[in-house]
């Protein structure tokens, strides 16, 4: 088994079997999920092995300060619920034969009691479902941060459906596929309530804290007297860059200032990039600085609390004057 190669380590791959599921997670399990395919991705490309338990299966270190979680009561509620949840794929072995696998994601969950680290031991049967993207197995490629830092459970999962499809331009459903998909057969059956509650509430989250983010439109096809079906129109997402300033550098400065001073909340990154790109020497010393943290986040070498905690002290110390 091997996973292929990709452009930037920020970047996590999942299987597109996987992005088109019918599967329900809670913001705090999508989380989780985005972790445990990180780490399995470091482990099978040799960029960070992942450590063993006592009986030599593979376990995955959780650290609730990279999650921005004050209360490990919350995670370790989510981590019972994934622990308890099945998961089922097909494959074919070295005779040509079928086999349809059902297993769970969590075989054992260690919580650190004096410390911010749990500990979770996966079941080996799931790392084919959840990261192997060989031979005639497509993927979806999406932002670390951005899964992580988006806000709501179906944010998260329209973030990765409208990423899986960024290349195309766009996709179309059933309105049943879709709402099977995303487990709403039963949950706001007033087409109201679902452009409302979802879609609208998703579409407007993407546009302010994601690197793409999507349009939808309804239709009645084949007679039918309602709407049966939906289409997703996916746009790259530059709306707070100036059209001068979409650049790789200022890019890469801008989406790394979002960690620390995220856009749902203001607009500060925006403002400190447009404020310091005005002076090139000053800014490509501040591009030095982001992109040297970046590599040490890639890396695994801090995580999202220490990185937000470095960039509001530089931004303070370092370039206070120029904004």
């Amino acid at each position: 088994m091997k996973i292929e190669k990709y452009e930037g380590k920020l970047k996590l791959v999942q299987p597109n079997k996987v992005t088109n599921a019918r599967y329900k997670y809670t913001e705090r399990e999508e989380n989780i999920m985005t972790l445990v395919i990180d780490a399995i991705q470091k482990h099978m490309t040799k960029e960070k092995p992942i450590q063993t338990d006592l009986f030599n299966q593979p376990m995955i270190r959780l650290d609730m300060k990279e999650l921005g979680a004050n209360n490990k009561t919350q995670y370790l509620n989510a981590l019972n619920s994934l622990r308890k949840k099945d998961i089922s794929f097909d494959w074919v072995n070295d005779k040509a034969q079928k086999i349809r696998t059902e297993t769970s994601l969590i075989s054992a969950i260690h919580n650190h009691l004096e410390s911010s680290f749990i500990d979770i031991t996966i079941n080996t049967w799931a790392i084919p479902y959840l990261v192997y993207i060989g031979k005639g197995v497509g993927f979806t490629s999406f932002n670390k941060v951005i899964a992580l830092t988006l806000p709501g459970e179906y944010t998260k999962r329209l973030y990765k459906l409208c990423k899986r499809w960024e290349d195309r331009g766009g996709f179309t459903m059933s309105l049943e596929e879709f709402r099977k998909m995303l487990m709403l057969e039963k949950k706001y059956p007033r087409l109201k309530d679902l452009k409302i509650r979802v879609l609208d509430k998703a579409k407007e989250r993407m546009k302010e804290g994601a690197d793409v983010y999507f349009d939808y439109s309804l239709e009645k096809i084949g007679g039918s007297r309602s709407y049966n079906q939906i289409n997703f129109v996916v746009h790259g997402n530059n709306k707070n860059l100036k059209s001068n300033q979409k650049t790789d550098m200022y890019v890469l400065v801008y989406n790394m200032l979002t960690i620390a001073y995220p856009p749902l909340k203001s607009t500060k990154a925006r403002d400190v990039c447009d404020s310091i790109a005005n002076n090139p020497s000053e800014f490509e010393r501040l591009y030095n600085r982001i992109k040297r943290l970046k590599n040490e986040l890639d890396l695994g070498d801090k995580g999202l609390e220490d990185v937000t905690k470095i960039i509001k002290h530089f931004i303070k110390e370092d370039f206070g004057n120029a904004i």
